[in-house]
């Protein structure tokens, strides 16, 4: 009843469209040509996105380890390599910061959950660096009263602890009052001397998710615990440079961001377009004796 299904009967009475063999032949001949050359400039621009994705990185990167500036210094954590001799460096446990889990199993059910109520922040709601509500994945005001301790605040900043280690997202106006889930952490800052935004790109570069990656506990999946967030080292610059870094990172992934789904959208127009292109050969719709290519771009 949830699957459809084809009978070998139904399959044997399909129609099919029937050219002379050697019209047949001319077709598979263009075909096979012209959808390798669409094959190949969706490759190129697939390997495009991925140059894109990674100077995107690359430059956040050195932005919040200070690489624009004067580095002067070596990090105490080695992995940061060196940074300016201004900033300071510590753990996560030394700023003024409470971490908090999100609730336990037995907390909040499966059952709990309902459509278009408060969504619920679990790892899988963390995508690049963005909250996004699941609306299958929400609870009542009810339950949420119930798990006020978990709800979050603005400048909050949520992180998964399970999956893929070091996704985290600063919780905005739109998303106050939502609920922190079972699978994830939150940071909360308990006076104005560090920037959410900044930690929310702290956690994101490599050196720090090697961190997780290295301390985290678990045989199958790796999960993170308060414990092991605190002891997260941290760069510590004036909380002035912290926001303008903060910022300059957002102008670096808008930018990039728009070049990316540009990309994405020629791939899926061209991905359209190879489809078109067989379906309307193989039913005469497109004759290929005078054919001479599809003008790719």
């Amino acid at each position: 009843t949830n699957q459809i299904e084809l009978s070998v009967e139904k399959f044997g009475n399909a129609p099919v469209p029937l050219p002379p063999l050697e019209e047949q032949r001319r077709i598979a001949d263009f075909l096979d040509a012209e959808t390798a050359r669409i094959d190949q400039v969706v490759s190129i621009r697939i390997n495009t996105t991925q140059l894109v994705k990674e100077r995107m990185n690359s430059a956040i990167d050195r932005l919040v380890r200070g690489q624009h500036l004067s580095a002067t210094k070596k990090a105490d954590y080695e992995p940061f390599g060196k940074i300016p001799s201004d900033w300071g460096q510590g753990r996560l446990r030394s700023l003024p910061c409470v971490v908090q889990t999100g609730p336990f199993g037995s907390q909040l059910h499966a059952d709990d959950y309902i459509e278009g109520g408060w969504p619920v922040v679990n790892p899988s709601n963390i995508f690049e660096g963005k909250l996004i509500a699941d609306e299958r994945v929400t609870v009542s005001d009810e339950t949420r009263s119930r798990l006020s301790r978990y709800i979050l605040a603005q400048n909050d900043v949520v992180f998964g602890r399970r999956g893929e280690l070091g996704r985290a997202a600063v919780v905005r106006q739109e998303n106050v009052g939502w609920v922190c889930g079972t699978g994830a952490l939150r940071v909360r800052f308990t006076r104005p001397a560090f920037d959410a935004e900044f930690l929310g790109r702290l956690l994101g570069i490599p050196a720090v998710r090697f961190y997780f990656e290295t301390q985290a506990v678990g045989s199958t999946i790796a999960n993170l615990n308060e414990s092991i967030l605190l002891n997260m080292p941290v760069l510590i610059p004036p909380l002035h440079v912290q926001i303008e870094i903060a910022r300059i990172c957002s102008e670096v992934e808008s930018t990039h961001r728009s070049l990316l789904q540009a990309f994405e959208q020629q791939i899926t127009l061209l991905t359209e377009r190879k489809q078109a292109l067989i379906t309307a050969t193989v039913t005469g719709q497109f004759d290929v004796t005078t054919a001479r290519g599809v003008g790719l771009r």
